[in-house]
């Protein structure tokens, strides 16, 4: 094999892949699984809710060692017991954990894991590690609270005007932030029902911007045509006095 090429082999090789996807543990404490049904129980501890659903969300998730302690100590808070159909699955982790304070952190490639983190006392890197949405896609995540980030073009509105706008939007400034990166574009972080929130918000501020300025620049050719065709009678008034004036 050529120098190259084993280099390459071996980088692959020693990338971190997810571990395979099982069977869901239906005799985790808390949480069961009949085939086409999922029921937790109230007071199951987040770390029996990770580890029953991650396999039918077919993810595999990374908990940090001080997470696991953290999960092991928070128990589910609902009332009665909460039954829905495996398909959601999903949504479920991600919905629970939100509740009580924990992210997810989707991977930034299809072969790394998915990681959890402590909303409340996450540290900012872990922005960089938001889902990248498109703005056609964003909408989608508006009951999804997963770590995204999406890029906002700007046709009308200033970029810098509109991230001091957005700050009621993002409470958590651990993890949510909005940033101008020039003047016409808006980068957005944050769980997925604020950025999807703050996207239509900046898209509709926008594009009304835009719908007024088509109001006011016919006008304000028209004013512009007027002042210009007075200007050429005074200059033509001019032109005529001046003789006289000698």
């Amino acid at each position: 094999m050529k120098p190259l090429l084993l280099t390459a082999a071996l980088a692959l090789l020693s990338l971190p892949r997810a571990a395979p996807l099982q069977e869901p543990d239906t005799q985790t404490s808390g949480v069961r699984f009949d085939g086409q049904e999922i029921t937790v129980e109230p007071g199951t501890s987040l770390l029996d809710l990770v580890r029953a659903l991650a396999p039918l969300a077919k993810r595999s998730i990374t908990i940090p060692r001080d997470m696991q302690t953290l999960l092991e100590q928070i128990r589910v808070g609902v009332e009665p017991a909460l039954r829905a159909p495996a398909s959601h699955a999903a949504e479920i982790l991600e919905s629970l954990l939100f509740q009580h304070d924990v992210i997810s952190i989707p991977p930034a490639a299809p072969y790394l894991s998915w990681t959890i983190a402590n909303r409340r006392k996450a540290d900012p890197e872990l922005r960089a590690a938001a889902m990248r949405v498109s703005m056609d896609e964003i909408a989608s995540f508006a009951a999804r609270p997963i770590l995204v980030s999406t890029v906002v073009p700007l046709a009308r509105t200033s970029a810098q005007e509109t991230v001091l706008n957005l700050r009621p939007v993002f409470a958590n400034g651990n993890l949510e932030t909005a940033v101008a990166l020039d003047p016409s574009t808006v980068l957005l972080v944050g769980y997925g029902p604020n950025v999807a929130r703050a996207a239509g918000l900046v898209r509709d501020a926008d594009a009304k911007a835009g719908e007024a300025a088509a109001r006011v620049e016919p006008r304000m050719k028209q004013l512009q045509d007027r002042i210009d065709e007075i200007g050429a009678r005074v200059r033509e008034l001019e032109k005529r006095v001046a003789p006289a004036a000698k």
